[in-house]
């Protein structure tokens, strides 16, 4: 095979075969294409459109050329299960999820990524608390064994082709394409080998689908994928209108898991609802029970503390910090409260930019390389729908520097306060 051919190929709007995908991952690992060849065959991909088939061709060559992780082959009685997020602003859900299945004889084995752009990453958040992320098989294996519970770091060998390809997207303006979204997703899902796949496909303005209609299109392509390759997957699509829960950042979301495992769930009424409708259905799928003995299930080991002290355990086996001996340590220099200048219902022009304004606060980063401010993150005390007084506190800032005016400035453009109530839509779409 010849790679310029098929990048001609594929340029005019020819479907590519698995063979001819296959050469190409395959070439890609073996670093034997240079990056521009690579970035052409992108092109090709993202223009005119990448097929199912094209994206599970992609996605089983990807999980070929890359080392797999069989968890099924340990001798535990717990169903092993991964969960993932498409990405968005205050995206706490697997820390809280975590312990919580875990606490009901589950076994949750989940690779995470760090957070890039407007979304936080779940690395990022457990690195602020000192977490060993980046585990070899042989503790990831001892982590399930001793707490059925562990989060760990992409490693090189888990599908390598898709760092490669990642990186390149990133760079080309190439990300936002279903079958290359899906494919990448499913080819590190996958080569962690457990029992069920448990994804969440966010849409609204802080997530990478804009609408419901784009989200169902991506869950088209993911649930393909899945079926070609026999392996468990159940998708739920929930709303990223407005950042989930009220922190953003990472020690500060930190603190709010920790909050919400301690009973008050109250509190954070988007985040419970998310957090129960995922759990449930976890449950549902894997043990074979109802809808009620699930909730009933899920009540008990918060209002227990079970749950919450799973968490501890979890965080204390990765060799984070001891938070039954410790106090978080949230303790930032700089903050500034963002007040109302008039009376109104709260909402957002964009969940995104609030995501860029935690980011430039410190909380994120741009490249990989970037570092993060851990103290930094956003408090919101308002939320959509929401009325607001004049002078009333919408948002607390966190920082370790100065925070500009210009940042602000930025907050208060994207604040719009109306005379009638803005619908919001529901956290989990039917």
């Amino acid at each position: 095979m010849n790679f310029v051919n098929i990048i001609q190929k594929k340029a005019k709007k020819n479907r590519l075969n698995r063979q001819e995908i296959d050469y190409v991952i395959k070439n890609i690992v073996y670093g034997k294409i240079p990056d521009y060849l690579i970035t052409s065959w992108l092109m090709a991909l993202y223009i005119n459109n990448c097929s199912l088939d094209e994206a599970y061709f992609l996605t089983l060559a990807m999980w070929k050329y890359s080392k797999k992780i069989d968890l099924t082959k340990l001798k535990t009685k717990y169903p092993i299960i991964d969960k993932h997020s498409t990405g968005g602003v205050g995206d706490k859900v697997t820390l809280i999820l975590a312990p919580i299945i875990a606490s009901l004889g589950i076994s949750v084995a989940k690779l995470s990524g760090k957070g890039l752009g407007f979304t936080g990453g779940t690395i990022d958040k457990l690195e602020s608390i000192g977490c060993q992320t980046e585990l070899s098989q042989k503790q990831m294996i001892k982590l399930l064994k001793e707490n059925n519970l562990f989060v760990a770091s992409q490693t090189k060998d888990i599908a390598p082709a898709d760092k490669i390809l990642y990186n390149l997207r990133d760079l080309t303006g190439t990300v936002d394409n279903y079958g290359l979204i899906a494919s990448s997703i499913l080819a590190k899902k996958f080569a962690i080998i457990g029992t069920h796949v448990f994804l969440d496909v966010k849409y609204g303005s802080g997530a990478f689908c804009q609408t419901y209609q784009q989200a169902k299109q991506l869950v088209k392509y993911l649930k393909y994928i899945a079926k070609k390759m026999e392996r468990k997957l159940t998708i739920i699509i929930s709303s990223m209108q407005q950042p989930l829960g009220k922190a953003i950042g990472n020690l500060i979301e930190i603190k709010e898991a920790i909050d919400f495992l301690s009973g008050n769930v109250a509190n954070y009424p988007d985040l419970k609802k998310l957090i129960y409708e995922f759990a449930i259905k976890i449950l549902v799928e894997t043990k074979n029970i109802s809808f009620l003995q699930a909730k009933k299930k899920i009540d008990f080991v918060i209002r227990s503390k079970k749950a919450l002290n799973k968490f501890y355990l979890w965080i204390k086996k990765q060799k984070g910090i001891d938070l039954t001996k410790s106090d978080l340590p949230f303790n930032p220099k700089h903050r500034l409260l963002i007040k109302a200048n008039k009376s109104g219902y709260l909402k957002w022009k964009s969940t995104a930019q609030i995501g860029n304004i935690c980011k430039d606060l410190g909380a994120g980063r741009i490249k990989k390389a970037d570092k993060i401010d851990f103290q930094a993150g956003i408090y919101l005390m308002k939320k959509i729908g929401d009325y607001v007084k004049v002078n009333e506190i919408i948002a607390i800032f966190y920082s370790s520097t100065v925070i500009s005016i210009d940042t602000k400035r930025r907050f208060i453009d994207n604040i719009v306060l109306a005379n009638e109530k803005n619908i919001v839509s529901p956290i989990v779409a039917k």
